[in-house]
């Protein structure tokens, strides 16, 4: 069907059964295969074909962190052989590592076409836009009285207390978790991710940080998690909080993807601070230097003769 005969399936079968990792499952019927081994039984036979363009729809969101390297690395491979490879991906860092130039999707038709660069910021555009219109700082939700735990409201604040969403450098980020518990545990625990505007991942942070897990201890009541991020930490530009309830076994409880995002400028007049915005860390935390005179060899020499 895929254009292999008899004779290049022989040779390249074992090739195709290792790299999806379903070798202990050859003689399981095909039916009784997760979705993830389908999709990655399928992307290790497309991957193994010798065709122009390989047409790769989402394969990352399927298998573990070591199969994903292998995917990539295999399209690369394919990338030097002088094949094309059309990667389709909301996995925006994946695609920042592996393609030069990227289209944008909107309702099936094309919104923009460009080097990859300008279409994840674009995407990203679009995705705030969509987010502002049903969110706000405070985020408040809907309480239901079925659930053992649950979120309130979520606010981000500067360091007097004040709803904010625009920070200088200077300046701290105070999240704010509002939490109702309704059935104590001891397997609670809150997190948060956050991310830059190309959805790379930045910080990711517990209640259980530093000892201690603060949910577990808590009795039925309403709470509040207050988070300190510190200054001097981001680079300019906007980044986007993902907070979650959990349990310890790592099940979400509730979790809202890209909920809010709060943007980081600098009025500094210094001009290695204005190149902040320039440089490709992901972070950009102030590091102490020092400039130290070294004593020169006749200085040395005469505090020998001296001694």
């Amino acid at each position: 069907i895929m254009g292999m005969d008899r004779d290049a399936i022989s040779r390249r079968f074992d090739d195709i059964v290792g790299f999806s990792g379903v070798e202990k499952f050859l003689e399981e019927p095909l039916k009784h295969y997760s979705n993830g081994m389908h999709a990655r039984l399928g992307f290790s036979v497309a991957a193994h074909l010798e065709c122009d363009i390989l047409l790769v729809d989402e394969v990352l969101s399927v298998g573990d962190a070591a199969f994903s390297i292998k995917c990539l690395d295999k399209m690369r491979e394919v990338t030097r052989q002088g094949r094309a490879v059309i990667f389709v991906s909301h996995g925006l860092s994946s695609v920042n590592n592996m393609c030069d130039t990227a289209i944008v999707l909107g309702r099936g038709r094309v919104t923009f076409n460009g080097l990859v660069d300008e279409a994840i910021t674009f995407y990203m555009d679009a995705v705030r836009k969509q987010l502002a219109k049903r969110q706000s700082n405070p985020a408040s939700f809907a309480l239901d009285e079925t659930k053992p735990i649950q979120f309130k409201t979520i606010s981000m604040r500067d360091e007097r207390g004040e709803l904010e969403s625009v920070f200088q450098r200077e300046q701290k980020v105070i999240i704010e978790y509002e939490v109702i518990v309704r059935e104590p545990s001891a397997d609670y625990f809150a997190s948060l991710v956050l991310r830059d505007e190309k959805n790379n991942g930045l910080i990711h942070t517990t209640d259980a940080d530093h000892g201690g897990m603060r949910l577990r201890a808590a009795r039925p009541g309403e709470y509040i998690l207050r988070i300190s991020l510190p200054d001097r930490l981001f680079k300019m530009g906007r980044h986007f909080i993902t907070p979650s309830l959990e349990l310890r076994a790592g099940r979400p409880l509730e979790k809202h993807e890209n909920l809010m995002g709060f943007m980081v400028r600098d009025l500094s007049t210094s001009g290695a601070m204005l190149g902040v915005k320039h440089r490709n860390d992901l972070i950009t935390p102030d590091i102490d230097w020092e400039l130290l005179e070294r004593p020169s060899v006749d200085a040395r020499q005469d505090e020998k003769i001296v001694a």
